[in-house]
């Protein structure tokens, strides 16, 4: 505080303004913010000296800029109020919140008003109300201010829905919270957003999961606003083998929900045939998942080769004893082990014909293994080969499969992209998987390398997404269109006919995952009472490869 300022107070007090104007501009020009405030001060308000409120408000902003946070709440008020200055609401808040930071006390008491009134304008103005904004409306409401609860729960709902459409998940959480907030506040809004927040949830959800994080708690509370859609997944994710909440009684009372709400019945079906036919949460019934396999067929889940191997467990005929068959043709040759070995090779050759050569080296030692073995123990008789747990060998078989699809539906679809210039972000939502592994300079895998792609996920690499969807990525049918023989298929629409032959393709490698892979490679012994029953999901395995790489040129 300089002499002129103390000097000029003094003047000020006994009256004699000219001296006091004289001593403060020469403090204020100095930088004295009390100087420069006083001055504001007097020309604004004319005491002592003609009023001039433009240079009283000059003196007060250069003041408030100086830090000085009396001034500043003044300038405040006059821009709140528009007196000596265009009104500005926003302007007011700014420099309210100034002097409130610096601790002045009418600063803080006024504040939130100040933010207030400037929210009803925004609000008036169909702006989107911040968070701060909605913290302000919050705490006005709590007051009983006059129409600050109607304003609030208004603003809650903007910001929820205008989050939401960004679809980030940060911002989906954060509009789950202004939704979750409004319905606790106001009940009734509950009937007319309580759809917007369950799809929310939902998104949420699938977001988790593609992640790789529990999505549970999501798909619940969508079920619980009305997202029945949510009951499946809730099931699935009790149901999955690897699921950190996995339980089978709990999947098992949502699939049949499922059945009985007309939620994706063939899936709900079809996983409940799986359940009743390995023991999964209840005692093991073939009749009870020969009936939901039945079903789940009749609703368009083709699990064709479930029903079979069902029927046979329940003692109706079983139409396929290829392996059976040929297991005993070379039991009765008498072969040594090397010889055998060997046989089993060249008649795989010979089943192949051409298309042996084509695949990997490690699919072509996995078959004849897996083969090789189911001869060994079936040689041994039925006290062996009935109690045998035959899990290697179809672990071996798949991993055939899953070599040969990862080579071409993977790893060669990836090098045509790459080499056609597609762009990894054009795919959208179902092919997240894709864009995962891929990156964007679609990094090529090597042939023999399945840790990206298993079986489960060719649907998601070939474009449908999910389990029984109807479409394919056009860039899918163009790459199987270039590989596939100009002959593969004989209608007049081509690509139509791919289309059909992949999603089928999927379907089929869908029902070996489930009912053969998982439970072998998760250690579930997989013990046939009819050893051909076995050799026979092993043939399948064979004739879906051969039928396969026979359309590739």
């Amino acid at each position: 505080m300089s002499g002129f300022f103390e000097q000029g107070l003094e003047f000020e007090k006994h009256g004699d303004y000219d001296s006091a104007l004289k001593l403060y501009k020469l403090a204020a020009d100095q930088g004295d913010s009390n100087a420069q405030w006083r001055l504001g001060a007097i020309y604004y308000t004319g005491k002592g000296v003609p009023k001039n409120e433009t240079e009283g408000l000059q003196w007060v902003k250069l003041a408030a800029n100086n830090g000085k946070a009396e001034a500043q709440f003044f300038f405040a008020s006059c821009l709140l109020q528009g007196k000596g200055i265009a009104k500005s609401t926003g302007e007011a808040v700014k420099w309210c919140e100034l002097a409130a930071n610096q601790g002045y006390d009418k600063a803080i008491q006024c504040l939130d008003e100040i933010k207030y009134v400037y929210i009803c304008e925004k609000i008036g103005y169909g702006s989107i109300c911040s968070s701060n904004d909605i913290n302000v409306l919050e705490t006005m409401a709590i007051r009983g201010t006059l129409g600050a609860e109607g304003l609030l729960a208004n603003a809650r709902l903007n910001r929820a829905r205008s989050l939401a459409k960004a679809g980030e998940l940060h911002s989906m959480l954060e509009s789950v919270s202004y939704y979750e907030a409004l319905i606790q506040s106001n009940p009734q809004y509950k009937f007319i957003v309580g759809q917007e927040l369950a799809e929310i949830y939902y998104n949420i959800a699938k977001v988790f999961d593609a992640n790789g994080t529990s999505p549970i708690d999501y798909y619940i509370k969508a079920d619980e606003y009305g997202y029945t859609k949510a009951k499946f997944d809730i099931a699935m994710a009790y149901y999955n083998e690897e699921s950190v909440v996995k339980d089978y009684s709990k999947a098992i009372y949502y699939f049949k929900k499922c059945t009985e709400l007309g939620v994706e019945e063939g899936k709900s079906h079809y996983y409940l045939g799986n359940c009743f036919y390995w023991g999964l949460g209840v005692p093991v019934d073939f009749e009870i998942a020969k009936k939901h396999y039945i079903n789940a067929y009749e609703y368009g889940f083709n699990c064709s080769y479930s029903i079979e191997v069902t029927k046979a467990k329940t003692g109706e005929t079983y139409k396929n004893h290829s392996m059976k068959e040929y297991a005993e043709a070379i039991k009765k040759r008498n072969l040594s082990e090397e010889k055998r070995s060997q046989q089993i090779i060249d008649d795989l050759s010979n089943d192949f014909e051409c298309t042996w050569n084509m695949l990997q080296k490690t699919s072509r030692k996995a078959l004849a293994t897996a083969m090789d073995t189911y001869v060994y123990i079936y040689s041994k008789g039925p006290h062996i080969y009935g109690n045998y747990d035959f899990s290697a060998s179809i672990a071996e078989m798949c991993k055939a499969l899953e070599i040969e699809l990862v080579y071409y539906l993977y790893s060669g679809y990836i090098k045509y992209l790459e080499d056609k210039n597609i762009s990894p972000d054009s795919f959208e939502g179902k092919r997240t998987f894709l864009k995962k592994i891929s990156a964007t300079n679609y990094a090529y895998a090597k042939p023999d390398d399945i840790s990206n792609v298993t079986l489960g996920a060719i649907d998601v690499t070939i474009g449908a997404g999910k389990k029984g969807s109807t479409l394919v990525d056009e860039s899918m049918i163009e790459y199987l269109d270039f590989i596939f023989k100009d002959d593969a298929f004989t209608t007049e629409n081509r690509r139509q006919e791919i289309s059909k032959y992949i999603l089928d393709l999927s379907n089929t490698v869908f029902d070996i995952k489930e009912n053969y892979r998982n439970h072998a490679i998760h250690s579930r012994s997989m013990k046939c009472d009819m050893a051909e029953i076995c050799g026979d999901r092993i043939i399948k395995v064979q004739k879906l490869l051969f039928g396969f790489l026979s359309k590739l040129k």
